[in-house]
């Protein structure tokens, strides 16, 4: 892009894709396009529409600088500062890992399950809220809910509620900073229909074998520094002691992590287990409920 002939937005379209593509950047064609609509505040349509619009000289400078942090394996959406989560826009800065589709299926069941509260008032508990993702998506698309999110770091909960307020739910959540791993028992007085989390699930052994763009995200976030079940041994035993009877806990997890967790839900008295498969056909999301 040294040739300051290519400044239109169908040449820098073809130019980025074949750059990234050399680069061995995945998605090359949608990374380039993503990065000029952030650029150029459009839609990826109006590129097309637009296809003859040239970029000015500050706008070259930005997308320059994206494309340099972009080929350095920094993921494209904390350049961006912003992704998408079930169909709401959110920030994300290097405080707060990057929500994946995968997550979706976890709020789509939580969604479907809280039809048969019948209009009653959920209380649902999310564990390491990080972007608020899952939080913000439960709040938005169920009616009556009251939302309890914690995680163990400040600047993390600042970002998830200025995500609650741009997507208009921050009435609904109660964000409070908190170490699972430090307590006995959860800071609250009542009882919850759901306890939801996608914890850090990643052995210290894998964490050490993850892609260049993983090492971006917080630590915190992705492993336990330990086997990766730490997380779910606490969860799942603090929760007995704040969930309703009949009430459901609901997890993210890892590729080859279904066996062990089934048994960590057994051992706690949680019946009625089930595991739901994501896009890939892998063992992502499981669900028990407190006997």
């Amino acid at each position: 892009m040294g040739n300051e002939k290519i400044n239109k937005i169908i040449d820098l379209i073809k130019w980025g894709e074949s750059f990234f593509k050399e680069k061995n950047i995945p998605e090359p064609r949608l990374n380039i396009e993503l990065m000029l609509c952030n650029i150029l505040n459009c839609k990826r349509i109006n590129l097309y529409l637009d296809y003859d619009k040239p970029l000015n000289k500050e706008e070259l400078t930005i997308l320059r600088n994206f494309i340099k942090r972009r080929v350095q394996r920094e993921p494209l959406q904390y350049i961006l500062g912003e992704t998408e989560f079930m169909g709401l826009k959110l920030r994300v800065n290097q405080s707060v890992l990057i929500p994946r589709p995968e997550t979706e299926l976890l709020v789509e069941e939580i969604i479907n399950i809280s039809k048969k509260n019948n209009g009653e008032e959920i209380t649902i508990l999310d564990i390491g809220t990080g972007s608020g993702n899952i939080a913000i998506s439960l709040a938005k698309f169920i009616n009556h809910s009251k939302i309890y999110s914690i995680d163990i770091n400040k600047d993390t909960l600042k970002l998830a509620k200025e995500n609650a307020e741009d997507n208009n739910v921050l009435d609904k959540i109660i964000f409070q900073e908190l170490d699972i791993l430090k307590v006995d028992e959860f800071p609250f007085n009542i009882k919850f229909d759901y306890i939801v989390s996608n914890p850090p699930y990643i052995s210290i052994d894998d964490y050490k074998l993850l892609d260049p763009e993983l090492k971006y995200e917080p630590i915190l976030a992705l492993t336990d520094f330990n086997d990766g079940f730490t997380f779910y041994r606490k969860i799942l035993d603090l929760s007995k002691k704040i969930l309703k009877k009949d009430g459901a806990v609901v997890l993210e997890m890892s590729y080859n992590q279904a066996d062990t967790i089934k048994n960590l839900f057994l051992e706690n008295n949680y019946y009625d287990i089930r595991v739901i498969k994501d896009y890939s056909n892998i063992e992502r999301i499981i669900i028990g409920k407190l006997q």
